[in-house]
């Protein structure tokens, strides 16, 4: 099993060795780095890549910076077409340290929402696609 990591600029590569110096081997999280000279369809390249090679169905998801973002929207066909991938945003290294120590994904996204206050885990299925993103307690919206 394995996790696509990807952000704008370094941060994902960031996100994984900062984890990799608290848990030890991060050899489950891949990243994707998109620069500014990338397509989005670069992008989705670079995702297939890693799929080819590591086999899709052992991918579990592609955890995204940004909501909207290119590596985002990029990923969007991806798990559109692989069921079994879901779709993440918000990247960040304690999210990471979560999984890396053995929580499940949607438990690790909920805790981050805790450590950061009034949010929870919402599910939307939209054209077959799963995503889980953090929504305020109060107003029911949704952080971008």
């Amino acid at each position: 099993m394995y996790y696509i990591i990807t952000a704008h600029g370094k941060y994902a590569e960031g996100c994984k060795s900062s984890c990799e110096m608290i848990t030890g081997d991060t050899s489950a999280f891949v990243p994707v780095t998109f620069t500014e000279e990338m397509t989005k369809e670069d992008v989705e390249k670079k995702y297939e890549e890693i799929l080819a090679e590591k086999g899709a169905e052992e991918c579990k998801a592609i955890i995204a910076d940004l909501p909207g973002g290119t590596p985002y929207n990029a990923a969007m066909r991806i798990v559109s077409e692989h069921k079994n991938i879901q779709l993440v945003a918000g990247l960040s290294q304690q999210l990471l340290v979560l999984i890396n120590s053995g929580e499940e994904l949607a438990d690790a996204i909920e805790q981050v929402g805790e450590i950061y206050g009034n949010t929870k885990v919402a599910k939307e299925n939209n054209a077959n696609v799963t995503v889980k993103r953090f929504v305020r307690f109060e107003t029911g919206e949704g952080l971008e």
